[in-house]
């Protein structure tokens, strides 16, 4: 099985009652949705269209405004609707990933039932991690050796911590049966903690975001759901009272309205500076020790907490370093936040020179613990290199923790 499957059939037969949506506003025809812009203006009307790519179009009483969706940053639907997650998640070769319970799969897919989505089957072809999340009161222990997609066996990380190697033979309702030293076993999922599978034999799966002259090309629009769940979309459209996501991976579901949190603009005008390629990056020594700084991997989402507020992306530079980017003369405008990341301790401060073409555009010494979120606002137009360095404060390497946070690089129109 290569494809992932909705069988709404099931859906309609009660999986609601299966796993609980919580307290979820219905969102019928015509009731309020707020577009952001990426040049920070926003409206509220009733949702009358959307169309991805395209646009999305607010209105009321015969009069309309349509929004070009490269223009658009953010799309509210239900940002307040709650609901259960399920107690597994999968998450996706194209970096979708869904919550639901693990219902069996056989030896080519998982079987999921989602809240929102129905019954899923979706092609182990295109899964890289198959999670258990911890109950309230549950204590799991960190797995050793876990890694990404890129090793050549399948991995099964206990909750106790231990890691179990080999060759996935076939997932069941009661575990998953892996194949190892030409014996088969069937650990069961209550004493599960992740699945992590290997690499694929033949390669980059369709489903694989990929680059373009080092700028991170993106499809277009991330849909999140109100349990928590992220689908990466290529084209997205409203129908009566669901929205149909094609995914990155090609296949459509369809996601009740009530049930749609949010759906951030990708591929627009503007890019995330968290998810382009560095072309340098380094440590600075401080005298005979190197303090070696955190560079996040491309393309992850990232949770950051500054000035008492999540942000879902961002860079960390958890001691001194520097950061360059190619950013090939696209851009006209970096916008951010930048501040010391809450948590890093009272004694935390840090010196930050932000270049562009290797002239000095801002510069703060002495960022400290605890200050308010400076705004960083940069003319990138026709720049061709961006470098960020965060140098050691004047009490040197202690527990410093600078961020950047929301780094939105923004294209001409």
């Amino acid at each position: 099985m290569r494809t992932l499957i909705q069988d709404t059939r099931r859906r309609r037969s009660g999986l609601a009652a299966l796993i609980a949506l919580g307290a979820m506003t219905t969102l019928a025809r015509g009731q309020s949705a707020t577009v952001y812009t990426i040049d920070g203006r926003s409206q509220t009307n009733a949702l009358v269209s959307l169309a991805i790519p395209g646009g999305v179009t607010l209105g009321r009483e015969g009069e309309h405004s349509t929004f070009d969706w490269k223009d658009v940053d953010r799309l509210e639907l239900n940002p307040r609707g709650e609901a259960v997650a399920g107690p597994w998640s999968v998450t996706c070769s194209d970096g979708s990933v869904l919550f639901g319970r693990i219902a069996g799969g056989g030896e080519d897919a998982v079987r999921m039932e989602h809240a929102a989505l129905g019954a899923l089957s979706i092609s182990l072809e295109y899964v890289d991690f198959i999670d258990r999340h911890a109950a309230p009161g549950e204590v799991i222990e960190a797995g050793r050796g876990d890694g990404g997609r890129d090793r050549a066996e399948d991995r099964i990380i206990l909750t106790n911590g231990d890691v179990i190697k080999g060759s996935i033979a076939r997932l069941t309702s009661e575990g998953v049966a892996l194949l190892a030293n030409e014996r088969e076993r069937l650990v069961a999922w209550s004493v599960i903690r992740r699945v992590s599978l290997a690499a694929l034999q033949s390669g980059t799966a369709s489903g694989k975001r990929e680059t373009s002259g080092g700028i991170a090309e993106r499809p277009g629009a991330l849909v999140w759901l109100v349990d928590g769940s992220m689908l990466v979309a290529r084209r997205a459209t409203l129908r009566e009272a669901s929205v149909q996501v094609e995914s990155a991976l090609g296949q459509t579901m369809a996601a009740p309205r009530e049930a749609v949190r949010t759906i951030e603009s990708t591929g627009g005008r503007r890019v995330w500076l968290s998810e382009v390629p560095r072309s340098s990056a380094r440590a600075i020594r401080y005298f005979d020790h190197s303090m070696p700084p955190s560079f996040p991997v491309p393309g992850n989402i990232e949770s950051i907490k500054l000035g008492g507020v999540t942000h879902s992306r961002g860079l960390r530079f958890a001691g001194a370093g520097h950061r360059s980017w190619n950013l090939q003369g696209q851009f006209a405008l970096l916008r951010a936040s930048l501040g010391m990341e809450d948590g890093a301790g009272p004694l935390a401060d840090a010196d930050v020179v932000i270049r562009v073409d290797g002239r000095p555009v801002i510069e703060h010494r002495g960022l400290r613990s605890g200050q308010p979120a400076r705004p960083v606002e940069v003319n990138l137009a026709g720049a061709k290199e961006l470098e960020i360095e965060v140098g050691f404060g004047r009490r040197g390497p202690v527990q410093d923790c600078v961020v950047l946070v929301n780094p939105a690089l923004i294209k001409p129109q």
